[in-house]
Order: structure tokens, then sequence, then C-alpha cells
């Protein structure tokens, strides 16, 4: 996880994160593999809530908003 990088956004300091959880099969009980992604990158908070509430899947598991609230656009970064 200290290798993650993150793309600048330009004008937009909303992202909408969800993490996702895939199911256990029989093989491994014990193990359950979850990914956590950006779906996008919104210019309001009440654009992200759109986003979220359209996102309708079993394996979604939390989602969660992300504002950057740099002033140098160049420099904000749209993920955690």
């Amino acid at each position: 996880m200290a290798n993650q990088t993150h793309a600048p956004v330009a004008s937009k300091p909303f992202a909408l994160i969800c993490s996702f959880q895939v199911p256990t099969t029989e093989l491994n009980p014990d193990f359950v593999p979850s990914v956590s992604v950006v779906i996008g990158h919104y210019d309001s908070q009440e654009q992200a809530k759109h986003a979220r509430q359209a996102i309708q899947h079993a394996a979604l598991i939390s989602a969660w908003m992300y504002q950057s609230f740099e002033s140098n656009a160049s420099n904000a970064l749209g993920g955690v």
C-alpha cells in the first residue's frame, strides 16, 4: 500500500471511493479478497452522492467521499 500513486485532478475536488469484497470460496473460506476503487471525480458533493446512489451491487461493502482542500488545482489529489 505504501507504493500507491495518485493522479492529479485539475478542477474536481470530490472523489467517490468504493470498497468491494469478493465472496469467499469453498477452497479457502478464510480468504476474503477486497479492493478499493476510485469511481470518479466530481465538481460537487451532491454529484458524488448521486453517483454513489446509482451503484447497486451486492459486492459493495462501503463507500466514502474524499474532498481535496488544495488551493492549487495542479497539486490536488483525487484519492486516499
